[in-house]
């Protein structure tokens, strides 16, 4: 038997525990029935977006536009999202090859892929083996990665093209090549499709580099007209999305896009979703969410790393790694964009003027609705200045009980290994998705995870992704919100006030368009009990909905439906006995384990929610 050599035998060990994280990661979710990874309004729609680009390519469907949700007049996906589906294209083979049991597998190979596609980039800053692994590996579980994958945004968490960005930079400028350039392009273009906001956070990072390369470079001239070209290959292969965007955005078609005409002295107004009534900024995050620079095991390192560097510097003799300024420049440029709108400290609010010029005068960035995820590229320099920053010798040890010490810390805050979602469509619905026809979600204007039960049953749905922000709803569902029967089957589902009579043919609005089926989800309204008032018991709201609707048909653990036809019945497994209706005949699903632990916490003031 052939022993591999030194090299190939220590990559083939970086490459084991680089799976053996990503496999302890996701373990909770493969130890269940049918679970994804991730947990939270954000999970929902994730998975629901992922079957949704599978069925396009599978039928040939327009992504940008579905009929599924706010049935009949559609959801415009492309206004909502802009269409990044990078991720979701890419993980359709996995779909195909295992079904719905592909998510916790695609979830190993996007953290894998994320510290495998770093490594050139820490190789070509840091100079040796062992330190662009210690960057690797950092990368690969730092903190907002860790936690977008948690709370359900892996999206944000796909980051394999970002690290392409400055590598081809760095060396268009030192080694020229047109090749090179043409792959900085690609790589500009796939980063930009793969999520807007994040070419917007490298553009950021990377300006006092490229000044920096510039300045350096040793022809000036060829260096800009090799950036020139590739900026405008990214640009044509970005164009397909960025003129419609562009024209959306003229037209006020952008969903929260319309800048407030206000001084840039001044925080803007709240926002018109269901995420909060302010930017979700890193100021906000490190007060009231997930900690991610102030977390011990990242942030006293970083400050280190930072002392180590100006200490080196002030010795240009040293033969010890340092990383260039630039990129600490960059890297507090990003910081200080994404701390948001404004720092809060007791009773006082110190306006961010640098990021209200932003918010007013750059279009687009008034959207940004969580620039939070400006860390991202803040973690490229955190993971590339402290690597830089380790002594000479046992670099790799040092490395890997940075990077457990940070896992251990992240397991506090229940962010690692990764909360699961129960992805198992209740088999009622499943079997009344059989019968056709569309069907109405109660209680309204929330967020929940029939998106995910919607990919089973394949009926359109009343409302759908978005219900719960006001911005984001079609121009008509309003108006239908407003329709005498959807005002009293939300008094029924939610209130405990009196239920003003339909008149003859009440419910004519909903079944002629195609509306037959009424599911009450009892575990919202036992969710929203917890901290509301005046909210009824969920047999109240069983009885309140059939004094409109009729008894049910038939109950399934937390959910009970009506058919508006009343031609079909369910099996006996599902049929509504009084102790199935009962407060007793169910059992509730618990909230995010990552959200539960930040109430505990005291740190959940703010919510973070709903895809931008």
């Amino acid at each position: 038997m052939r022993v591999p050599e030194g090299g190939v035998l220590r990559n083939r060990l970086e490459l084991l525990l680089f799976v053996t994280i990503a496999f302890v990661g996701v373990l909770p979710a493969l130890l269940q029935p049918l679970a994804m990874v991730g947990d939270g309004v954000d999970a929902y729609g994730t998975w629901w977006f992922f079957d949704w680009i599978k069925t396009c390519i599978e039928h040939g469907g327009d992504p940008s536009f579905t009929r599924w949700f706010f049935w009949p007049f559609g959801k415009d996906n492309f206004a909502h999202t802009g269409d990044n589906f990078v991720d979701a294209v890419l993980s359709v083979p996995l779909q195909w090859l295992l079904g719905p049991r592909y998510q916790p597998l695609w979830i190993m190979v996007v953290l894998v892929g994320n510290a495998l596609s770093f490594r050139p980039l820490a190789r070509l800053l840091l100079g040796d083996e062992d330190r662009s692994f210690v960057a690797s590996l950092l990368w690969m579980v730092n903190p907002y990665t860790l936690f977008e994958i948690t709370a359900g945004r892996p999206t944000q968490a796909f980051l394999w093209y970002v690290p392409a960005v400055p590598y081809f930079l760095i060396r268009v400028a030192r080694e020229g090549g047109w090749a090179r350039a043409a792959w900085l392009g690609v790589a500009c273009a796939v980063v930009a499709w793969s999520y807007w906001y994040q070419a917007v956070f490298v553009a950021f990072l990377l300006i006092p580099v490229a000044l920096s390369e510039l300045r350096r470079a040793e022809s000036q001239r060829g260096t800009l007209l090799r950036w020139g070209a590739a900026l405008s290959l990214a640009v044509a292969i970005v164009a397909p999305a960025a003129i419609p965007m562009a024209r959306l955005w003229s037209s006020g078609g952008t969903p929260g896009g319309t800048p407030q005409k206000q001084s840039i002295f001044a925080l803007p107004g709240a926002l018109g979703n269901s995420v909060g009534a302010e930017f979700q900024g890193l100021a906000l995050m490190e007060q009231y969410g997930a900690r991610l620079f102030s977390n011990f095991t990242w942030g006293v390192p970083l400050l280190l790393a930072l002392g180590v560097h100006v200490w080196r510097s002030r010795r240009p003799a040293t033969s010890l790694a340092s990383l260039p300024w630039a990129w600490w420049v960059g890297g507090l440029v990003c910081l200080g964009i994404g701390l948001g709108p404004g720092l809060r400290w007791s009773e006082q609010v110190w306006v961010n003027v640098p990021y209200m010029v932003l918010y007013k005068f750059v279009p687009f960035f008034n959207r940004l609705w969580f620039p939070y995820r400006f860390a991202s590229v803040c973690m490229i320099v955190t993971v590339l200045g402290i690597a830089a920053a380790l002594p000479a010798r046992r670099v790799r040890l040092v490395g890997v009980i940075l990077a457990a010490l940070g896992l251990a810390e992240q397991t506090r805050n229940a962010a690692f290994p990764f909360n699961w979602h129960d992805v198992r469509c209740p088999k009622l619905l499943e079997l009344a998705g059989a019968e056709g026809g569309a069907l109405v979600f109660l209680p309204f204007r929330i967020q929940h995870d029939g998106l995910i039960w919607q990919t089973v049953f394949r009926l359109p749905t009343f409302g759908g992704m978005g219900e719960s922000a006001p911005v984001l709803w079609p121009p008509q569902f309003k108006r239908t919100l407003s329709t005498p029967v959807a005002q009293a089957l939300r008094l029924a589902s939610t209130g405990t006030g009196p239920i003003p009579p339909l008149p003859p043919g009440g419910l004519e609005p909903l079944t002629a368009r195609g509306f037959r089926w009424v599911a009450l989800r009892r575990d919202l309204i036992y969710i929203e009990a917890q901290h509301l008032q005046g909210i009824p018991t969920p047999a109240g709201a069983v009885e309140r909905v059939a004094s409109i609707l009729g008894p049910p048909t038939g109950a399934d653990n937390g959910l009970v439906l009506w058919d508006l036809r009343g031609q079909w019945s369910p099996p006996a497994d599902f049929a509504p006995t009084e102790e199935r209706l009962s407060d007793a005949g169910w059992t509730p699903t618990p909230p995010p384990a990552w959200s539960t632990t930040l109430a505990e916490q005291g740190r959940e003031g703010r919510p973070t929610t709903e895809t931008d």
